[in-house]
């Protein structure tokens, strides 16, 4: 038996082979928690909330900034105003697949978010409305320097878009004006 500082060659080769155990039981742990917390959608909204904010840019320096969610229908660009929550109706249907409950927390003036639905289920029934919607979660948000303007918007001023429609975006005087491009 051959001694190293105190240790056998056996003792060594124990503890090396316990520390080998432990990184592989992190690394599966990690491995697991990530996979369990990511999300395509929420990755997606990501995504298109830095394209969007790249096209309110373009707008802020005159142009015609244009924004389209192309391949997702659980995401949606949804303007708040100053509005906490906004019940919308993505088919224009009465079924509770197409009703969706968007909020945010805190008001914030001239608030747009894109937001995902987040599988969690349904928010259930409201104070407001005796119909279900469908969880959502509005993550990546922001005030824009002016009200956002939209022909589709709902008596209180707020709106939301989802997959498959084009919009142009131009800075007025007072307002973003929202166009459908058709």
């Amino acid at each position: 038996m051959n001694k190293i500082g105190g240790l056998t060659e056996e003792q060594i080769i124990e503890l090396v082979l316990a520390v080998a155990g432990i990184a592989v039981l992190l690394l599966l742990f990690f491995s697991l928690y990530g996979s369990a917390t990511y999300s395509k959608d929420a990755e997606g909204a990501k995504a298109y909330f830095d394209a969007f904010k790249k096209q309110i840019g373009v707008a802020n320096n005159n142009g015609v900034g244009e924004f389209l969610i192309w391949d997702n229908d659980k995401i949606f660009l949804v303007y708040f105003g100053k509005h906490l929550k906004f019940p919308f109706n993505s088919s224009g249907k009465d079924d509770e697949n197409s009703m969706h409950l968007f909020s945010v927390l805190g008001i914030n003036e001239n608030y747009i978010c894109v937001c995902y639905d987040n599988g969690k289920g349904e928010d259930g029934k409201t104070v407001f409305e005796e119909k279900k919607y469908k969880s959502t979660s509005c993550d990546y948000c922001m005030s824009l320097a002016k009200p956002a303007e939209f022909s589709e918007k709902n008596s209180e001023g707020m709106w939301a878009v989802g997959k498959g429609v084009k919009l142009n975006i131009i800075k007025q005087d007072n307002v973003y004006s929202f166009a459908k491009v058709v």
